[in-house]
């Protein structure tokens, strides 16, 4: 309760509903230098995850104009927006732009869908007796069945 991410968390919530500048200025420390800080990124995150009302593109959009940390923070409230409503909710145009992994970082992943890595990872944790995560939310409309690879997209 008492944490920095905690404290940092509280004020980009209360400040969530006046607007990306509101939640800025509830988070970030001025005049410090450094924008990669987990408290100040998390919370920026969850500000704008809620500053959106969960909205996927709003959240997104909200945290990359916040600055400072912007493809962190995108991403975070990005990967909230996604857990809360789905693929779905990613707006068909973005989601056709991204493409299988380059694997320039993780070069085991070369070659991968992203949504085939996160399967990959679902069930590896299964694997570890982890607990149990549902399949990709689209899989339903694809005709998959448990654990069955979903159709192929183009």
């Amino acid at each position: 309760d008492d944490s920095w991410t905690a404290r940092s968390l509280r004020r980009a919530l209360t400040a969530a509903h006046r607007g990306e500048r509101a939640v800025r200025s509830a988070v970030v420390i001025g005049g410090y230098p450094w924008t990669d800080l987990a408290p100040e990124a998390v919370a920026l995150a969850f500000g704008a995850y809620a500053a959106a009302d969960g909205d996927f593109a709003d959240a997104v959009l909200t945290a990359v104009n916040m600055g400072r940390d912007a493809d962190t923070t995108a991403a975070v409230a990005g990967a909230l927006a996604g857990a809360t409503h789905g693929t779905a909710a990613i707006p068909a145009d973005w989601a056709a732009a991204i493409g299988p992994a380059r694997g320039t970082c993780l070069p085991a992943i070369a070659g991968h869908h992203v949504l085939e890595v996160a399967d990959l990872l679902i069930r590896a944790a299964g694997a570890r007796g982890g607990p149990e995560v549902p399949h990709r939310a689209h899989d339903a409309e694809d005709g998959a069945e448990d654990g069955a690879p979903a159709k192929a997209r183009s």
